[in-house]
């Protein structure tokens, strides 16, 4: 095998492991020797070829356990969404009937906190260095200015801040479809509004293109276009 198909043989001997474990059923010792044989095959390819810097500094228990989105849509509309984080045991669901926290005490519905003007406003954001030189990192950094306060970090959990009345705005750019569409429901469902920098609805495929990975999200529509007049002079 050339280098760049290598990866098919641990993808092969970890179906291999899975096939003789279903064989063996469950409980037995072919069972449990099939299983670890598995683990070993994925534990050595993410060792040989996986980022193994995404587990290292002071937060790698944290980073390991980082949010899982799962989301679904209707006609390339965001339409249900899903937030969970196993480190703090929440999870934040959106959709036609509502927006809900379900954590280790049971269900509590979520909304968006009122916030009239940018001056008052608790702004979060993943990396500064998400920004791109020039005209994009102008802007964020003129509307980083006005804000109350600037969060770094967070990564998805800003999203479920906005929609628990914790954080009033996020703003990102260079983000990936699967990073942001499952969120939608989720704020939107709290109250709060979701657009690219233009001001348009995020939503699949050659649409969310024209965003260029580049969104706000917010949860109130007053400080959302105060913030929309700056950002999308980018």
């Amino acid at each position: 095998l050339t280098r760049q198909w290598l990866f098919l043989a641990p993808c092969a001997l970890g179906a291999l492991g899975l096939f003789l474990a279903r064989r063996a059923g469950d409980g037995t010792a072919g069972f449990y020797w099939a299983t670890a044989f598995t683990a070993v095959v994925y534990a050595a390819a993410w060792w040989l070829w996986g980022n193994r810097q995404a587990f290292m500094g002071p937060k790698k228990l944290i980073d390991v356990l980082r949010g899982t989105l799962i989301g679904a849509m209707q006609d390339g509309v965001p339409a249900v969404g899903l937030m969970d984080q196993p480190y703090t045991g929440e999870r934040f669901i959106g959709g036609p009937s509502g927006a809900f926290l379900i954590g280790r005490t049971g269900r509590t519905p979520m909304q968006a906190r009122s916030c009239t003007d940018l001056d008052d406003a608790v702004m979060g954001a993943t990396d500064p260095r998400m920004f791109a030189k020039g005209g994009e990192a102008d802007a964020f950094r003129t509307l980083a200015d006005r804000v109350k306060l600037l969060r770094y970090g967070g990564d998805c959990y800003n999203y479920a801040m906005v929609a628990m009345g914790q954080m009033d705005l996020v703003v990102e750019a260079g983000n990936q479809a699967y990073d942001i569409l499952p969120l939608v429901p989720v704020i939107e469902a709290a109250g709060g509004s979701v657009t690219d920098w233009q001001g348009r609805p995020l939503r699949a495929g050659d649409a969310f293109a024209q965003s260029g990975g580049r969104m706000i999200a917010s949860g109130d529509r007053r400080i959302h276009g105060q913030a929309l007049e700056i950002l999308s002079q980018a």
